[in-house]
């Protein structure tokens, strides 16, 4: 097996929101949002920021960090920068570390998958291409855009089992992001 992709010379900026929409058999219909940031830099690394309950209480916002080059993974809490994590994947054993994010994608698996290709569309302000896979619960659209690459698409939604999960990237900004958004990344 090779190594994993990762996007490099493609950096942006942008906002994320993730929408997750159930539908109960009695007509109800209960939606929870997720807002944060998204950042990937000209070498591959990105930062993923996002709102999260705590286990005590509130809500902290947390930013996960990747470099998939050197296989490493952080999570900070994205306004003091404090990490969050001790060996990549240990908490800090504080005792306040958030809990797993609120919001799951239910992805469709069932059958035998049929693709639908969407043709080419204007989604933020970039020529994005749009496939739509179908499978016996539910199905996946899924929208990319060249200039970031196929990790983040710009729009995807899935619907399985009466469940609707949208994530969707906006206000994309072409360039490097600032680099200090990904020191936590260089520390021990």
């Amino acid at each position: 097996m090779g190594q994993p992709h990762f996007a490099t010379g493609l950096p942006f900026s942008a906002q994320r929101e993730e929408v997750e929409v159930a539908h109960a058999s009695d007509g109800s219909r209960v939606e929870r949002r997720r807002e944060g940031a998204l950042y990937r830099d000209r070498h591959g690394r990105t930062r993923s920021e996002f709102e999260v309950p705590r286990l005590t209480g509130g809500v902290a916002r947390v930013a996960l960090l990747v470099d998939p080059a050197a296989s490493r993974m952080r999570a900070v809490d994205a306004d003091s920068g404090e990490l969050l994590t001790g060996n990549d994947d240990q908490t800090d054993g504080a005792g306040d570390a958030p809990e797993r994010p609120a919001i799951e994608p239910r992805r469709p698996g069932k059958g035998t998958p049929r693709s639908e290709d969407l043709g080419w569309r204007q989604i933020e302000g970039l020529a994005c291409h749009g496939s739509r896979i179908r499978f016996e619960d539910g199905e996946l659209e899924i929208w990319e855009a060249r200039e970031l690459g196929p990790d983040p698409p710009v729009l995807r939604r899935s619907v399985v089992d009466g469940h609707e999960y949208r994530e969707r990237v906006f206000n994309i900004r072409l360039g490097d992001p600032d680099q200090r958004l990904f020191d936590a990344l260089t520390g021990p």
